[in-house]
C-alpha cells in the first residue's frame, strides 16, 4: 500500500484540488443571552462583526449553506449566509415552528391554535423571492418530532405532508389545490423523503404499532407508489437515516418498554431496507443490548454501528450487514463520519458517560488521536472542512456551564467559549470541495517538560447542600483497613457528652455502678477461708 493510502489521501498533487491558500474560512453561529451571532470558523475563530441580532430566538441554514433564516418575535429574517445581508422578512406573528427548505426556496411556519379561533391555515408556506404563499393548511396539533410537517425534496421537485392515514404529495411551487399524487397507509405516523433526484426518489413510512399490532417500516418507490420491502417490529418511533445515494434506509427503532425485560430503559434495534436487499442488523450474536448509534459512510458502501451492554462494540458493516472492521469495546454511544470520509469520530458523550473521544482513520484504522469533552456535552457535530469538530452544552437540558469547544482530529482544544445560555450553535453547510485536504497526521506525544500545550481544565468541584457543614464527607475521605467503630447511641459510654433534656435529670453514669460491682466481687474472692 502506498504512503498516501495509508494516510487516507492528500490533496497536493491531485487535479482540480485546492492549495491551502485557496481554502475557504468555515462559518458557525449561535444563539445565546447575546442573540444570534456568526462566527468565522477554523483556524482562527473570530466573531463576524455586523452579523448579529440580539432579539433572534432561533435559526436554521439551509442545507445548501447558501441562506440562513433567523427567527425574531413576530418575523423571520432570511438572510444570506455570506454577508448577512436580509433577503426577505416573513411576518410570522404567533410562530412556534419554522423551517427553510434544502435549497432555500420556501419557508414554512406553524403557529398553534388558540382555543376558538378560526382561520384559513396556521401552517404556511411561503415562496422567499418573491413573498408569494404557495400553500396554506390548518394543522390543528404539532406531535411531538414531526417537524416539518411539510417536506421537500432535496431538489424541492416535489413536497409531501401527512395526513390521517394518507400521505399527499404536490409539486414543489404549488401546495394549493388537489395533491398531484396520494399513498394510503392506515396507521402512518412519520414518513421521509430519500436524497437523490426525482428518477430514484423514494418514501420511507412508519406505521406505529395499535391494538397489539407489530409497527413496521416500509420502503415505497414513487411515483409508482410500489412497495419495494417492509420490516415488523415492536417499536414507538422510528429514525430514517438515508444512504447518500437514497437506495438503502437505516431505520433506528426504539421502544419504551423492553418485551425481554432486560433493560429499564427500554430497547432498541436497527433495520437495512433497500429494493434489492432487507434485514435486522443483528449484532446479539457477538454483543447482546441495544444499538446505541448508526451512521453512514460518505460513500454510500458501509455504516458504523455502537451495539451491546455497556461499554458497547462499534463495528462497521457493508451493505450486506457483514462485518468489514471493529473498533472493540468502549464506552462510546455516538459515531460520525468526517464530510469527506477520511476519519471516524467515536464519542461517549451524555447519558452517564465521560465524554471520551477517538479520531480513528477510517481507511488505515490507526487511531489519530484522543481527547476527554465535558461528561454534560450532548451536541456534536464535524466542522466542513472535514479537520475539526464541535461539542455542545446546551439549554435548556443544562442550566449551568452552557459552553462550546471546537476541536482539531487528532484531539486538541483549539477554541472554547462560555455562556449563561447556550441555546443553539451549528456549522454552516459547505461543500468539501471548498477545502485544503492535508494529509493526515497522528497526534503528537506529549512532551513531560512541555508547558506550551494546553492545559487541562480543572476539575468541577463536588456539589455539596447548601446546609452542609463543611466537614469532609465520607465520600470524600480515603478508603482505609480500619475497622468500621460500631455505632453507639447518644448517651452510652464512649459517645461523648449526651444532650440535655430539659426537666429530667442526667442519666446515671454505668461506669462507676460497673467499677464498684467489679471491686466488690473481687473482695470476695480474696476473703480467707471462703
Amino acid at each position: 500500500r502506498s504512503r498516501r493510502g495509508e494516510s487516507g489521501g492528500g490533496a497536493r498533487g491531485k487535479k482540480g484540488t485546492l492549495r491551502p491558500e485557496e481554502s475557504r474560512r468555515t462559518q458557525f453561529a449561535t444563539i445565546s443571552e447575546h442573540g444570534f451571532q456568526a462566527y468565522y470558523g477554523t483556524p482562527d475563530v473570530t466573531k463576524h462583526e455586523g452579523f448579529s441580532d440580539r432579539d433572534a430566538t432561533a435559526f436554521q441554514y439551509s442545507q445548501t449553506g447558501e441562506f440562513v433564516a433567523v427567527k425574531k418575535k413576530g418575523v423571520v429574517d432570511i438572510r444570506n449566509a455570506e454577508t448577512g445581508e436580509v433577503v426577505r422578512s416573513v411576518g410570522a406573528e404567533g410562530a412556534t415552528h419554522f423551517y427553510l427548505s434544502p435549497q432555500g426556496t420556501y419557508l414554512l411556519t406553524f403557529s398553534p391554535l388558540r382555543k376558538g379561533e378560526e382561520t384559513d391555515g396556521n401552517l404556511v408556506a411561503v415562496e422567499v423571492k418573491s413573498g408569494d404563499t404557495v400553500g396554506k393548511f390548518v394543522q390543528k396539533s404539532l406531535p411531538e418530532d414531526s417537524w416539518p410537517s411539510v417536506k421537500w425534496t432535496e431538489d424541492e421537485v416535489i413536497a409531501a405532508r401527512r395526513v390521517t392515514n394518507e400521505l399527499h404529495f404536490w409539486t414543489g411551487s404549488n401546495l394549493t389545490g388537489a395533491p398531484i399524487k396520494k399513498l394510503r397507509c392506515e396507521r402512518v405516523a412519520d414518513f421521509s423523503l430519500s436524497p437523490g433526484s426525482l428518477s430514484s426518489f423514494q418514501v420511507g413510512v412508519f406505521l406505529e404499532s395499535r391494538k397489539g399490532s407489530p409497527a413496521e417500516v416500509r420502503l415505497y418507490q414513487y411515483p409508482t407508489m410500489r412497495q419495494l420491502c417492509a420490516k415488523n417490529f415492536y417499536a414507538d418511533s422510528v429514525q430514517f437515516r438515508w444512504s447518500p445515494s437514497g437506495k438503502q434506509l437505516l431505520a433506528a427503532v426504539t421502544a419504551d418498554v423492553d418485551r425481554t425485560g432486560r433493560s429499564y430503559y427500554g430497547s432498541s434495534g436497527l433495520y437495512m431496507l433497500s429494493q434489492k436487499f432487507d434485514c435486522m442488523v443483528d449484532m446479539s450474536t457477538k454483543k447482546e443490548g441495544s444499538v446505541h448509534d448508526s451512521t453512514w459512510h460518505p460513500d454510500g458502501e458501509q455504516f458504523v454501528v455502537i451495539y451491546g451492554f455497556m461499554p458497547p462494540n462499534s463495528t462497521v458493516l457493508d451493505l450486506k450487514c457483514d462485518p468489514v472492521a471493529d473498533f472493540g469495546a468502549a464506552h462510546r454511544n455516538m459515531c460520525k463520519y468526517s464530510p469527506d470520509g477520511r476519519i471516524l469520530w467515536l464519542a461517549g458523550l451524555g447519558g452517564g458517560l465521560r465524554g471520551e473521544m477517538d479520531f480513528w482513520n477510517a481507511r488505515s484504522l490507526n487511531k489519530l488521536g484522543s481527547a476527554e469533552a465535558s461528561s454534560s456535552a450532548t451536541h456534536s457535530e464535524w466542522s466542513p472542512d472535514s479537520l475539526h469538530v464541535l461539542t455542545a452544552i446546551l439549554s435548556p437540558r443544562m442550566r449551568v456551564d452552557n459552553c462550546f469547544t471546537i476541536w482539531s482530529y487528532q484531539g486538541l482544544p483549539i477554541y472554547r467559549e462560555e455562556f449563561k445560555e447556550l441555546l443553539q450553535v451549528t456549522f454552516r453547510p459547505m461543500k468539501c470541495s471548498s477545502f485544503y485536504q492535508p494529509r493526515l497526521r497522528k497526534a503528537p506525544a506529549p512532551k513531560p517538560d512541555d508547558q506550551s500545550g494546553p492545559k487541562p481544565a480543572a476539575k468541577p468541584a463536588k456539589y455539596r447542600h447548601p446546609n452542609h457543614s463543611g466537614a469532609a464527607s465520607s465520600i470524600d475521605k480515603p478508603a482505609t483497613d480500619a475497622k468500621p467503630k460500631k455505632y453507639r447511641a447518644p448517651g452510652t459510654a464512649g459517645s461523648g457528652n449526651a444532650p440535655s433534656i430539659p426537666g429530667m435529670t442526667a442519666a446515671p453514669n454505668n461506669n462507676k455502678n460497673r467499677k464498684r460491682r467489679n471491686k466488690k466481687r473481687g473482695n470476695q474472692q480474696n476473703i480467707p477461708g471462703l
